[in-house]
């Protein structure tokens, strides 16, 4: 069970996790969502993006879960153009308090209408949201 409290550090099954730490695109995985309800282009141009980039991705049909991979490290990042809160707010707190970043998926009306979100280990936080245009 993952878990997370403001200012107290996140955990899986009461141990504490952290972010992986990667620093260079070119040795990260990450997680990219996707929805059928949305134009699959976009989707297929960020894949495309990581690829040109040389960077590993991977695609498991649970936001939640990927963003509680990057916060538990087995990814070092996860992107995807639109998500609701109720599938990523508890994976923000995560991937926070495990030491990553997230970029502010509240803007505008994310809390009502969903957003795009990217997490990430600190050092590529700036160099995914570069590729993403975010």
């Amino acid at each position: 069970m993952f878990a997370a409290r403001k200012g107290r550090g996140a955990t899986l099954n009461g141990a504490p996790i952290r972010v992986s730490g990667e620093t260079q695109i070119e040795r990260a995985r990450i997680g990219i969502g996707f929805s059928y309800r949305r134009p699959v282009a976009p989707h297929a141009r960020d894949i495309e993006t990581l690829l040109d980039a040389h960077c590993e991705y991977l695609r498991m049909g649970s936001g939640a879960l990927g963003m509680a991979y990057t916060a538990a490290g087995r990814l070092d990042g996860y992107w995807e153009r639109h998500i609701n809160s109720w599938d990523v707010t508890a994976g923000i707190a995560l991937v926070r308090e495990a030491g990553g970043r997230t970029n502010d998926f509240f803007a505008e009306s994310g809390l009502e209408h969903g957003n795009e979100i990217l997490a990430a280990t600190p050092r590529l936080h700036a160099p995914l949201a570069r590729l993403f245009g975010t």
